[in-house]
């Protein structure tokens, strides 16, 4: 989220959303739908607007294409809802004393940048070995509009996850997968021999399938496969269906049900306007 003047408000309902463009007077923000979309695809995802004083354009990353873990700096032109790429293979850019600033593989680069044409002028230069940044891209610098830098140095942060059996009678705990991956909300099967999982990639999460629990054992299977975020499925009871929360439109998560057999997604409710996202069944 990002100011565009002191009265309009740039926002991304989620890291895998389009943008929108709205007021922001008083003391009630407009409803979603009174907010102007501002780009031309809703469908793309966006994240970490940057705007830019004084000009048309707003900064932001920008997810390439199927492969979630590549993300490159674009530029919105705010008049005419056209996003154009700027910097291959960077996130999180800012604007300050005519360069644009932005992060790359745990470093901080910069690139001479005119903010009245949105072009970058000049070669990239590094300022900065190691800024602390996440697996999503996000990169942890502030800029003022002087060049003052402010960063948190360290490597990247690396996030790694073990799905573990604990036996709570005897306090033993028993590691059934360690593979590098970033797994949160597991859930087991009511026959207690499957688990679901979401497993995150970038701006990406899915939901994926575990089918053997024994230590080492068993492989993962994707079970969806849209743009955006997938995440904290529920068994039901019969072990056919997984209710989860899922990113199939750009206002943010709503309930979906997966039919295991099929493959298929329903989404048995609509969002009613003033509700917030639909986050973790249970």
């Amino acid at each position: 989220m990002a100011w565009l003047d002191s009265e309009r408000l740039i926002y991304a309902a989620s890291q895998n959303s389009s943008l929108a463009i709205g007021s922001a007077t008083g003391e009630r923000t407009g409803d979603w739908e009174d907010w102007k979309r501002a780009t031309e695809s809703p469908d793309q995802p966006y994240a970490w607007p940057s705007t830019i004083p004084g000009s048309r354009f707003v900064l932001l990353t920008e997810s390439n294409g199927e492969n979630r873990d590549q993300l490159n700096v674009s530029i919105l032109s705010v008049r005419d809802q056209r996003v154009a790429p700027l910097i291959h293979d960077g996130t999180n850019p800012r604007v300050a004393s005519a360069f644009v600033l932005f992060g790359r593989s745990g470093g901080l680069f910069a690139s001479p940048f005119d903010a009245a044409s949105g072009q970058v002028t000049g070669s990239e230069v590094k300022l900065i070995d190691a800024v602390a940044s996440e697996p999503n891209g996000a990169v942890q610098f502030a800029v003022a509009e002087n060049g003052t830098l402010a960063y948190v140095s360290g490597a990247p942060v690396p996030h790694q996850d073990m799905l573990i059996w604990v036996d709570r009678t005897v306090g033993s705990t028993t590691v059934i997968r360690d593979k590098g991956e970033k797994l949160i909300s597991p859930r087991l099967s009511a026959g207690k021999d499957r688990l679901a999982v979401t497993v995150e990639s970038g701006a990406q999460s899915d939901i994926w399938e575990l089918d053997d629990l024994r230590p080492g054992g068993g492989s993962l299977t994707r079970r969806t496969f849209a743009t955006g975020e997938d995440f904290g499925a529920v068994w039901n009871p019969n072990g056919r269906q997984l209710a989860l929360s899922s990113e199939k439109a750009s206002d943010g998560p709503s309930l979906a049900l997966l039919n295991r057999e099929s493959g298929q997604i329903s989404w048995p409710l609509e969002k009613p306007p003033a509700v917030g996202n639909w986050d973790f069944p249970t």
